[in-house]
């Protein structure tokens, strides 16, 4: 199943054949705010497909939320400490450990700053540890981060990266394949010139993690990834 968020703030669930589809209303969680206060635009769904996580954040608490497709009311909020100085967390989904991966690389915000690393945090979501994993990746070139996505198996990120972008002409965007912990950077592809940051977006992985696509002049494209993972 897809989801979405709604124009009235609600959750729906739907298969992609449009044959069922599932609507919850917005929880009031604390102080009155709803869970759609800010920065519920990603949400990733557990492996066993009954259960989603997203992230929670008022001015006064952060956390993740979970919501559960066969039980409307069911809600369970797990709270962290605000893991980024002045910036902007994202999240990027379920490690295949079942730990939550946030960014704080500012991928909602185009152009971004040149950078040459990047901040992690994995928070643990079952079990009894509530130890937080902060990391920081090393970048292969200096560039604007574009687009960050982890697989649906949670052990590998896609990179979208654009180095010196404000030289003249239009810089190239490489795509680049790390670990989770941003280890074994490889080149996948470069786009050609005229994809541009502004121009390239709704990266997505497929299910199997073998492919890459994403919407770029009016088209759609896709990149393998399975005959490099392969041939290691």
């Amino acid at each position: 199943m897809e989801g979405m968020i709604a124009r009235n703030n609600s959750w729906v669930a739907a298969r992609l054949d449009g044959l069922r589809k599932l609507r919850w209303m917005p929880a009031i969680v604390s102080n009155g705010a709803d869970e759609f206060e800010w920065g519920v635009g990603a949400f990733f769904w557990f492996r066993d497909n009954r259960h989603w996580l997203s992230l929670w954040d008022t001015n006064v608490e952060t956390g993740f939320l979970i919501r559960s497709v066969q039980n409307a009311k069911y809600r369970r909020l797990i709270h962290f400490p605000y893991p980024f100085k002045n910036a902007r967390a994202s999240l990027l989904g379920i490690t295949n450990t079942n730990s939550a991966l946030l960014t704080g690389c500012d991928l909602l915000n185009k152009p971004s700053g040149l950078t040459e690393q990047a901040e992690m945090s994995s928070y643990p979501l079952s079990g009894n540890s509530h130890t937080v994993y902060r990391y920081t990746i090393l970048l292969p070139e200096i560039a604007q981060i574009c687009e960050l996505k982890l697989s649906p198996q949670g052990d590998k990120l896609i990179w979208f990266l654009q180095p010196d972008p404000g030289r003249k002409g239009n810089p190239h965007i490489n795509v680049w394949l790390s670990d989770k912990l941003g280890r074994k950077f490889s080149r996948l592809y470069t786009l050609p010139s005229y994809m541009t940051v502004d121009e390239v977006h709704d990266v997505r992985w497929n299910p199997k993690g073998s492919l890459v696509g994403f919407v770029a002049n009016n088209a759609l494209w896709a990149i393998s990834i399975s005959q490099l993972t392969n041939s290691k």
